[in-house]
């Protein structure tokens, strides 16, 4: 039985792990497309906050994202995932 929660714990905080990344990637997609005219999907998010970034390292940066998710998904140890995710989104470009 304990083992069994154990494995249900794993695979809820797996999932909110991916959720909030797939919400991280879909900002980077709103500020690469707000550059180039299109609409964001994320409303709530202000303009100005969306061209802070290139849109070239937008589009890297949520390709980064995206293949983080496939780690966690492949069962990547979530501390060190997302550690390396976010030096690498910390670096400059």
């Amino acid at each position: 039985v304990k083992e069994r929660h154990d494995r249900e714990k794993r695979r809820a905080t797996t999932a909110l792990h991916v959720i909030g990344l797939e919400i991280l990637a879909s900002w980077y997609r709103d500020a690469a497309a707000a550059q180039f005219g299109a609409a964001a999907r994320n409303r709530d998010v202000p303009g100005a906050d969306l061209v802070s970034v290139t849109p070239s390292a937008a589009v890297a940066n949520a390709e980064r994202v995206l293949e983080t998710i496939s780690s966690l998904e492949a069962n990547q140890r979530p501390d060190l995932a997302l550690a390396a995710l976010f030096s690498d989104l910390a670096s400059p470009a």
